[in-house]
């Protein structure tokens, strides 16, 4: 019999958020971490000190560097900022690259812990630590199917008013089935902005063919023709000494720029060379694009040399896409809303996976092997990966700062933990997999607030709102894991009687 189209976009809708559902939880649960990022960051470098001012910042990094050497290739000063990121310098010598964060007063590496911190989630979120296997193909794969699912669950749900106010709570999968069309509902803005921005961002990967067919390089010669260019400096090339301070740039840069724009970053390319440059980069809290304004002076005169060339338009639309995808622009508000509607979308991926199961669970007729199957990855995957998250946690507070590549234990750690999630759940009946998980991640969620309860107080005295909100969000996720964990021990005895 053929179906009509309705029917067809509930097919479609059904089996596209299978194909990559487990795969969209995982990307839309560490992209929603990802609104934070600085601030988890903050929190992960056991660093409570508030950032200096700006000259401060930008004095004490600018004479860290004066003392690493004539033979530098480039210089880079990171200026902290109010949500965390920290002062930091890099430069780049014959040999290899080099990293020290420091502090405002003192021109002596800050004691941090050596952290990926939330930049862990950051780029998970869009390579799924496959950066040379595919993974921003996998990303940008699943963007394309949510797209999919969110058209076709429009049609799906047709009564957009009665299931927005219909919440049944006479059973749990009532519940879950209202809560998903409830979610679909609220998140159809977001996750229409969040997925077609991401496909925009990586177009290149996507649709390759048409910078070759139009550039005769292919995408790196289309990438500078609408890519803003730096001023050259028209000087004899012979070796020079840089300034003695950055202060007067400063200065100037404040006078050039308006009340929205912050500094965010120095770059000196060849500092001891006479064509040497500085770029100095600041960004405007008020626009929509990632881009930031650069200006650029001589790095022996001090000399002002002028600003980028115009970008394309094709690259500024990229950029306000990209703006709007990491929420360059939002203010605090801004971003406990995007982080509110990235959780019930990460909500609406899971509650959309445990309806397929239930429904087929009911009929008879249905392959309940494969059923076990799905559960049991969809068990892995929505109680495994929050699992790995704290594990993450918990691994930067336990390590020693101390100890040699902890960022790899931190990693390790994350893995494992995901690893022994799936084997539980493999080997164990439902009830007791849930039970078991979820006392691991009350014990996890212990340890993490243990071992930071020092620092803690010490942030709250302090007054650093940074490291005690995220701490606080800490304990929040603590008494969550608490409840849920007493909920699942009574079920399991009322079962075992």
């Amino acid at each position: 019999m053929k179906q009509n189209y309705r029917a067809s976009m509930i097919q479609l809708h059904t089996y596209s958020g299978l194909f990559m559902g487990w795969l969209l939880f995982a990307i839309f649960l560490t992209g929603t971490l990802s609104y934070f990022s600085n601030e988890i960051s903050h929190w992960m470098r056991g660093a409570v000190s508030q950032p200096g001012k700006v000259n401060s910042q930008v004095d004490s990094a600018f004479q860290y560097l004066l003392k690493q050497g004539t033979d530098s290739h480039s210089w880079r000063i990171n200026i902290a900022d109010k949500r965390g990121s920290e002062l930091s310098v890099q430069w780049r010598d014959s040999n290899e690259r080099h990293s020290h964060s420091l502090t405002a007063e003192s021109i002596e590496p800050q004691e941090s812990k050596i952290t990926r911190g939330g930049r862990f989630f950051v780029t998970f979120h869009y390579t799924l630590q496959l950066r040379q296997y595919g993974g921003r193909y996998l990303a940008g794969l699943a963007a394309m199917t949510m797209l999919i699912a969110l058209y076709s669950g429009i049609f799906t749900h047709r009564r957009f008013i009665k299931d927005f106010f219909t919440l049944r709570t006479r059973t749990f999968m009532h519940f879950i089935k209202d809560a998903h069309a409830v979610s679909g509902i609220v998140t159809i803005p977001f996750v229409i902005i969040i997925c077609t921005s991401a496909l925009v961002i990586y177009i290149n990967l996507f649709t390759p063919w048409f910078a070759e067919e139009h550039f005769d390089n292919g995408y790196r010669q289309m990438s500078r023709e609408v890519t803003e260019r730096l001023p050259d400096i028209s000087l004899e090339n012979r070796p020079s000494t840089p300034l003695s301070s950055l202060g007067p740039i400063l200065e100037h840069a404040r006078e050039v720029w308006s009340g929205n724009v912050l500094l965010k970053q120095i770059r000196l390319d060849k500092p001891f060379l006479s064509t040497g440059r500085i770029v100095v980069e600041g960004v405007d809290v008020s626009a929509l694009t990632n881009n930031t304004q650069k200006l650029v002076y001589s790095s022996e005169t001090g000399e002002f040399i002028g600003q980028p060339s115009v970008e394309g338009v094709s690259r500024k639309v990229r950029r306000v896409l990209y703006g709007l995808h990491e929420g360059h622009f939002f203010k605090l508000d801004l971003r406990w809303l995007s982080f509110l509607q990235g959780t019930i979308a990460t909500f609406l991926i899971a509650s959309g996976m445990l309806i397929w199961v239930r429904k087929r669970a009911e009929k008879k007729t249905h392959n309940h092997r494969l059923l076990a199957i799905v559960n049991k990855v969809n068990l892995s995957v929505f109680i495994g990966f929050p699992l790995a998250c704290l594990a993450y946690f918990a691994a930067n507070k336990i390590l020693s700062a101390s100890l040699l590549n902890r960022e790899e234990f931190e990693l390790a750690a994350f893995n494992y933990t995901l690893l022994f999630s799936v084997l539980a759940v493999t080997f164990l009946k439902s009830d007791k997999s849930k039970l078991l998980l979820a006392l691991v991640g009350t014990l996890v969620s212990g340890l993490v607030v243990m071992f930071d309860l020092t620092a803690f107080l010490r942030a709250l005295e302090g007054g650093d709102n940074i490291y005690a909100s995220v701490g606080v969000s800490m304990w929040f996720i603590l008494f969550i894991n608490l409840f849920v964990s007493w909920h699942l021990w009574k079920r399991y005895r009322r079962r075992m009687q």
